[in-house]
């Protein structure tokens, strides 16, 4: 051996580099153990499974309102929603797809941990997504509907006149609507 490496020496050196590709292996493992502990945090299920997050997420899932299952949301809450209702395994919605639609792609993808960061995200989504209230409906009153009636016959009065001017002068729109924002104007004054 040229460098002064017997063979004994090289054994030691292939066997430290199997550990550290074992562990490397490993890594991904231990990443998905841990995010599904965070997930179970997050969604509080009766179990500690892969399967028991699903079917936690599931749970949350059908207790919200109707209205709000319907609503569309943004970003990371639709995110959130598209994947508690989605098909595939919960690895592939919740590690994979999920942190890819809010942006810090799977965590096969990871340089650095970024569980916490994807914890927050996720509670703050289902948080503004249970939080969620549609707007109420527009109050109507006689008073309302008796304005919109108002503004309805004024636009058809409105566009009668414009109609009759077209014809009357024989203008262009263009020319009709130049002339009306000259007299528009003058009114102005």
């Amino acid at each position: 051996m040229a460098l002064g490496c017997g063979k004994n020496d090289f054994r030691q050196i292939l066997e430290r580099f199997k550990v550290a590709v074992d562990e490397l292996n490993g890594y991904i493992e231990v990443v998905a153990r841990q995010l599904l502990v965070d997930m179970l945090s997050i969604f509080n299920p009766s179990g500690s499974s892969y399967q028991d997050l699903a079917n936690g997420v599931d749970a949350w899932y059908k207790g919200l309102h109707e209205a709000t299952r319907l609503h569309q949301f943004s970003g990371d809450e639709s995110a959130l929603m598209q994947q508690a209702i989605a098909q595939g395994t919960t690895q592939d919605r919740f590690f994979i797809a999920l942190p890819n639609a809010m942006g810090l792609k799977s965590y096969l993808d990871w340089e650095i941990d970024r569980r916490g960061e994807l914890a927050a995200k996720i509670r703050l989504a289902k948080v503004s997504i249970e939080n969620w209230q549609p707007a109420p409906p527009a109050t109507v009153t006689a008073k309302t509907i008796k304005l919109r009636n108002e503004e309805i016959r004024a636009f058809g009065e409105l566009s009668k006149f414009v109609t009759e001017l077209k014809r009357r002068y024989n203008l262009s729109s263009s020319k009709l609507i130049e002339m009306l924002s000259r007299i528009a104007g003058e009114l102005s004054k």
